[in-house]
């Protein structure tokens, strides 16, 4: 997840696919993976949806596009998040 995150990939986590000893633990990991490493939670029902519809279009088989270079790298979303 860290070197996804690093290197600006589009992350999801598949929420009821990860556990933790304790459901507070469990939800504080979820939220601190969305807040700090722009993570999308998501169920196992909503991935496999995903999954489906991006089978099923076009050029479904390929691999996905790179992430737009307009998206803000590591130091200018932690500077960004610290600002304001």
């Amino acid at each position: 997840m860290i070197d996804a995150f690093y290197l600006n990939y589009d992350i999801s986590v598949i929420s009821d696919a990860v556990s933790s000893p304790h459901r507070d633990a469990h939800d504080y990991a979820l939220n601190y993976m969305r807040q700090y490493h722009r993570a999308k939670i998501i169920t196992s029902d909503q991935a496999l949806a995903q999954f489906r519809t991006d089978a099923a279009a076009p050029g479904g088989d390929d691999r996905p596009a790179p992430v737009a270079a307009a998206r803000p790298s590591y130091a200018e979303w932690g500077r960004a998040s610290r600002a304001g």
